[in-house]
């Protein structure tokens, strides 16, 4: 008997694993309009500086 409550906890577990592992079917993407380069530009230095 304890033999089949373990093999039932393995499948269970190795399922529950495989479903945390599973990719979406629907991949959440930000929108086009994002604030995304601003935050990008801000971070970067001013390219226009000359390096002296």
């Amino acid at each position: 008997m304890a033999e089949i409550s373990r093999i039932q906890y393995e499948m269970e577990y190795t399922e529950g694993i495989s479903q945390r592992m599973r990719v979406p079917e629907k991949l959440k993407v930000a929108p086009p309009n994002a604030d995304l380069e601003q935050g990008f530009q801000e971070g970067v230095p001013n390219a226009s500086v000359i390096m002296q």
